[in-house]
């Protein structure tokens, strides 16, 4: 049993563990919930801080893998500094093995006097940070291995920033205990929120004095909408005096009209004073069908109302199912275009879920909003390491410095140790997925509760996988290799006539469905390029934010139709050996290696061979796992999305791949990289 109280007490800002409280809400209707009925639910929490809610304790599911020998553990060491630079000491870190059991303990660690901090006795494997958390510019976690050396940023160490002001009635009378919320609707490069379902959201709030002063600290940099009144949108806790009015949003206006709130890092915006309507807000009612399980005393639905433009959570309400129709409740909804979904939770498991219902709410409430579950689908496969012919050699990339430099202080960048190692298991490999449409945005979309959890597999000895908990919709599939030297040569599905197809950008799934047979193909003899972007003008302005380098293919002669008749030899050979193998789901990583020397290597699709990445705070830039070719690199800020329902890098959409074939056409600079090519110091104006 895990004690929040603890990592809150151990952080020098204890507002830092509440960012856990997502992922412990729905993990607490998986672990408690589902067994002890809602009465036990209340019981787990306890009212702490400004009138918001702090889970006691979570249950620990058990991993179920077996330890690997002492000899294979690794560990992952780094510094934690604020947004200055400052080490920030006395915090507790916490690490989350990606493709593991869905839960939000994991190693932990806490930083020295000098923000050092060092998490030992690792397994091989994908890591990425739950506290704090660290995720590139696009929303989607950063992937670190043991023997990697971090340097993370956080807000968290100090005050960071604050909002405050005052809430007054239309008398000038000063409102007390109202709650009073403020929500990042951009980060401080001034891009939209990615996360539909942010810990932020759950971290911002406090409630007024008698003064009707509030202050809300220790929140990052950014743009925010900050509002009184209402339920916090988880919809729990106790009952408090203006529970059933919607939010008045500063400075006295409803969320359509609300004006933002820009704040700095270290530094307080005052005077965000809010003159408070008390306007009724509305109720959303409506039936739950679908329920999958007569077993109704051990299943609890969690549902969730998101706004239609955004899919930012407006309000949730978790409902027992023991009731021989269950009903949901929102209340204190203002006006607005909504989206309503659920996620149902069975003997301590996600188990359905339902696609997004948009619904309008204006000047009334709404009855007969039902959410249908359907069961989750999943997606499997093998990854296959393609051995040399008889006729060739794989490249030997031991005898190179396979690592590209990475400055000194980099945000989010790792040095590893032995990346090079051609022996790298295919264990140690990540395969996740990330929807196409931000969930809660728009009908039909997923249900955002989902969003919490990286979906992702780490596959057995002989490269197979299974992510599983996936809703319907289309899925961007999401490869990490282990090793500097491998590079993605090809990626397969099932098509028609059992012939298999090439998946360029992503993968659809229908409710329950088990999509297998995917088939990701893999070469040594990857490259790699890493320099720092400068300004190409007098008198160098900084670089602007968002910035991302991207490669361009200038070898587009390799089509999907030329790719996919190689993918169909591929998946030939790969049948012909499944069909001889006497254990094909659990076969050894030698007996694997037998299978994939028999399978012809195809052409690198076009799709595949685009590539990006993050421009960093000081211009660096590291891009790996490179399929050899001469290519143009260029650098441009990534598009800003003002509401980001759907935010796909450009290298993922064929929109995207044409408008940076056509930037290349006239910016960047030229790059011929062979096998196991690493250009270096490469310096890219902008």
């Amino acid at each position: 049993m895990y004690r929040l109280q603890q990592l809150f007490s151990q952080w020098p800002n204890s507002r830092v563990g509440q960012k856990m409280r997502i992922k412990r809400i729905v993990l607490l209707c998986v672990a408690a919930m589902s067994a002890t009925g809602a009465a036990a639910a209340s019981r787990n929490y306890t009212r702490r801080q400004m009138g918001r809610l702090v889970p006691r304790s979570v249950a620990q599911t058990a991993a179920g893998r077996s330890q690997p020998a002492d000899g294979h553990l690794g560990q992952i060491t780094g510094t934690l500094v604020d947004f200055d630079g400052k080490a920030i000491s006395g915090a507790v870190l916490v690490l989350k093995r990606l493709g593991g059991p869905l839960t939000v303990d994991g190693p932990q660690a806490r930083t020295d006097d000098l923000g050092k901090f060092k998490f030992e006795a690792l397994q091989p494997g994908g890591y990425s940070f739950a506290v704090p958390p660290d995720t590139d510019d696009y929303g989607e976690p950063r992937v670190y291995r043991p023997g990697d050396t971090v340097t993370l940023r956080s807000a968290w160490g100090g005050t960071g920033c604050v909002i405050t002001g005052m809430v007054t009635n239309s008398s000038g009378e000063p409102v007390i205990e109202a709650l009073v919320q403020a929500v990042r609707v951009r980060n401080s490069d001034g891009a939209a929120e990615q996360a539909s379902f942010s810990w932020r959201d759950f971290e911002s709030s406090a409630l007024t004095d008698d003064r009707g002063i509030y202050r809300i600290w220790g929140i990052p940099p950014g743009s925010f909408l900050v509002s009184a009144g209402g339920k916090s949108f988880q919809n729990w806790g106790p009952p408090g005096p203006y529970d059933e009015d919607a939010p008045t949003y500063y400075p006295s206006a409803s969320m359509a009209d609300a004006k933002v709130v820009q704040v700095v890092n270290g530094q307080e915006a005052a005077g965000i004073d809010i003159k408070y309507i008390g306007d009724a807000g509305h109720r959303i009612t409506g039936a739950i069908r679908g329920l999958n399980h007569t077993d109704t005393q051990n299943t609890a639905v969690m549902i969730s109302l998101t706004q239609a433009s955004t899919g930012r959570v407006q309000a949730m309400a978790q409902v027992r199912a023991s009731a021989e129709s269950p009903t949901y409740t929102m209340t204190s909804v203002p006006d607005g275009d909504y989206c309503v979904s659920g996620l149902q939770v069975w003997n301590n498991d996600l188990n359905a879920t339902s696609a997004c219902r948009t619904i309008k709410v204006k000047g009334a409430d709404v009855t007969g909003a039902e959410v249908v579950l359907v069961p989750l689908a999943s997606i499997s496969g093998r990854l296959l390491v393609e051995q040399a012919s008889t006729s060739s050699k794989d490249p030997d990339c031991k005898s190179s410095n396979r690592t590209p430099e990475v400055p000194p202080g980099a945000k989010g960048q790792a040095a590893r140790a032995g990346a090079a190692a051609i022996d790298t298991p295919v264990s140690d490999s990540v395969i996740s997925v990330s929807p196409d449409k931000t969930p809660g945005a728009g009908e039909g979309s997923g249900s955002p509760l989902l969003s919490v959890f990286t979906l992702a597999a780490i596959p057995d000895g002989a490269g197979d996988f299974m992510i599983s908990k996936v809703s319907a919709g289309r899925y961007q599939l999401n490869i990490n290799l282990p090793s500097r030297d491998w590079y993605v040569s090809g990626v397969t599905q099932p098509g028609p006539g059992s012939k298999p197809k090439l998946i360029e950008d992503d993968v659809a799934l229908k409710p329950g469905e088990n999509l297998t047979g995917l088939s990701i193909s893999v070469r040594r003899g990857a490259a790699a390029v890493s320099g720092r972007v400068v300004s190409g003008s007098e008198g160098k302005p900084p670089l602007p934010p968002l910035l991302r380098v991207y490669l361009v293919p200038l070898e587009q002669g390799v089509t999907v139709k030329s790719a996919g008749a190689a993918a169909t030899e591929q998946a030939a050979a790969l049948s012909s050996s499944e069909s001889r193998a006497t254990a094909p789901q659990h076969q050894s990583e030698s007996s694997q290696s037998t299978a994939a020397e028999r399978l012809p290597a195809a052409d690198v699709p076009v799709a595949l061979r685009y590539r990006e990445a993050e421009v960093l705070s000081d211009g660096s830039f590291v891009l790996a796992n490179l399929a050899p070719g001469k290519y143009k690199l260029l650098a441009m800020p990534r598009p800003k999305n003002e509401t980001a329902p759907s935010d796909r890098p450009l290298t993922r959409s064929t929109e995207g791949r044409a408008r940076l074939l056509r930037g290349a056409r006239d910016q960047g600079r030229e790059l011929d990289l062979g096998p196991c090519g690493l250009a270096a110091g490469v310096v890219l104006k902008y």
